[in-house]
């Protein structure tokens, strides 16, 4: 399989590795911010775009002279993807007959949920990035404070988004689509009475995401509710109590050369799961599952982060 490793590639389950490269965690919103593509090898330079991408290009010629030519996006900083990997086991005693491989619904769920917590470190890696202030210019970054909180009466979420909006439209010829919320955000907005008064003329009694949608004139809103047991053993949200404002790519057009906020890239053919293998000190079936990725920041200028939302 092109892409992998030799040891990885030695024996491949076709029907469980096409299983899990379709399925989305409820909870995961990593895949909307940084959505994935593949990538041949695992350690490179991020394709990289800056103000040079959408500069005027005078593309008139006369005959028989030389043709200018243009670079999409130009090799950044160095990425190297993270080696992702976990067993998941099944055993014996769970199975009717022993003597059998396990049948293709309990290797899906097993695998599955194998998969759940692999996104999950996925999820909190793509968070930390996209929360990182370092990685913003100062004019595409803000905290919020006092009455400028969402959470504060006082304060109008939807003037601040459109803004917002604006400077990321004025620094990338893109206007943003995509809201990235914490669950601390969207409460904060749930609850905001401008927000509120706003949406007294739509007919509805709650807010909802296609309506935030509408007001800040993005195509989606996004939630990410993953939350994971920090080092105090305490539940913390991945993604805190920020907000990211950002263009991405839209699906037909994603690739290494589309300026987008930021890609997942993955090694082509990942996620992947090898066929299962007997344990007879255990007495178990092993499922083992492969992901080779890492978010990267390609367009930070297609980005605005609110920070402390509330």
């Amino acid at each position: 399989m092109a892409g992998m490793t030799t040891a990885q590639a030695r024996v491949i389950d076709p029907i469980l590795t096409t299983h899990l490269q379709g399925y989305a965690h409820p909870t995961r919103i990593a895949h909307k911010l940084f959505p994935r593509i593949p990538v041949e090898v695992a350690g490179g330079r991020v394709i990289e775009f800056d103000k040079e991408s959408f500069r005027l290009v005078n593309t008139k010629r006369a005959p028989g002279t030389n043709f200018k030519r243009v670079q999409f996006g130009h090799q950044g900083k160095p990425y190297a993807l993270t080696n992702r990997g976990l067993e998941g086991v099944v055993p014996f005693e769970q199975l009717r007959d022993a003597a059998e491989v396990p049948g293709i619904d309990l290797g899906q769920r097993t695998t599955q949920g194998v998969m759940d917590t692999i996104t999950l470190d996925e999820e909190y890696e793509a968070a930390q990035l996209a929360r990182n202030a370092a990685n913003y210019a100062n004019s595409h970054k803000v905290v919020l404070a006092g009455s400028s909180k969402w959470s504060s009466s006082d304060s109008n979420p939807a003037q601040q988004i459109r803004g917002a909006g604006e400077v990321i439209r004025s620094t990338t010829g893109m206007r943003p689509n995509l809201l990235t919320l914490s669950p601390a955000g969207l409460a904060a907005l749930k609850e905001n009475p401008s927000i509120i008064e706003r949406i007294k003329y739509t007919g509805r009694d709650t807010v909802t995401l296609d309506i935030l949608a509408n007001l800040f004139d993005v195509e989606e809103v996004v939630v990410g509710d993953a939350v994971f047991l920090n080092d105090n053993d305490a539940f913390e949200d991945v993604w805190g109590k920020d907000a990211m404002l950002s263009y991405v790519a839209p699906a037909a057009t994603r690739s290494q050369v589309t300026p987008s906020f930021g890609y997942m890239y993955t090694l082509n053919g990942h996620p992947a799961v090898t066929e299962p293998y007997a344990e007879r000190a255990t007495n178990s079936w092993i499922y083992q599952v492969l992901l080779e990725s890492s978010p990267v920041l390609t367009g930070a200028a297609a980005g605005y982060l609110f920070q402390d939302v509330a």
